[in-house]
């Protein structure tokens, strides 16, 4: 059985988020009711589990995935540990891509730059902010002007 549909729509943008409706086809919750065991549809279940998909799938991206050509990236480490590019002029507004502690990449913007790294803005609201340390950077990136 395949997964079935996510729709989203009626996306309202305001400065401190975004709202959307987001729509399911009958295949979709067949799918999902069946993959967590469910008798009966559970709308707190599937908030957290879409939750968590697009926190994992936002912090994947780079922010030239999501604005293609308006960020150049500035350093890149390969994974042999070659580095492209400097950190040394590395700039609040800049976006870092990281691996956490506990698994999984993350892209934040810079909030602050400290001696040993950059403090981050969250993604979104109730995140927390994360300090990376310099050794611990992937890829920085800037907003082309």
């Amino acid at each position: 059985m395949s997964s079935g549909k996510i729709i989203i729509s009626d996306i309202d943008e305001s400065d401190v988020g975004c709202t959307f409706e987001v729509e399911l086809d009958d295949e979709f919750i067949e799918w999902f009711m069946e993959k967590n065991n469910m008798n009966r549809w559970s709308s707190k279940k599937f908030n957290g589990w879409f939750s968590t998909i697009l926190k994992k799938t936002l912090s994947s991206m780079t922010r030239s995935d999501i604005k293609k050509d308006k960020y150049a990236v500035v350093y890149n480490r390969n994974a042999s540990g070659k580095d492209r590019g400097s950190l040394d002029e590395i700039r609040i507004g800049d976006y870092v891509s990281f691996f956490r502690k506990t698994g999984g990449q993350c892209v934040r913007e810079i909030e602050k730059v400290l001696k040993t790294g950059v403090k981050t803005v969250p993604i979104l609201p109730g995140d927390p902010s994360i300090n990376v340390k310099y050794l611990d950077i992937i890829t920085l990136e800037r907003k082309n002007y």
